[in-house]
């Protein structure tokens, strides 16, 4: 199952970068954000780390776009 987060997430930072360009990058950092504050809430630490490692996977695809 973690694969496909990761392939979800490696997609939807290519699927950002052709719609936004290379200022989708405030997007994966809202993403980081959200996932961070639910993961503080219902202090659950694979949420906290899934918060840190997802939004960096959306910026490798978005880096990894080419127009």
């Amino acid at each position: 199952m973690i694969l496909a987060w990761l392939a979800a997430a490696w997609l939807a930072g290519i699927a950002a970068a052709s719609v936004f360009g290379y200022g989708a990058w405030p997007l994966a950092l809202a993403l980081c954000a959200a996932i961070l504050a639910v993961a503080m809430f219902r202090r659950d630490r694979r949420l906290a780390a899934a918060g840190l490692v997802l939004p960096l996977i959306v910026l490798a695809g978005v880096v990894r776009f080419e127009p």
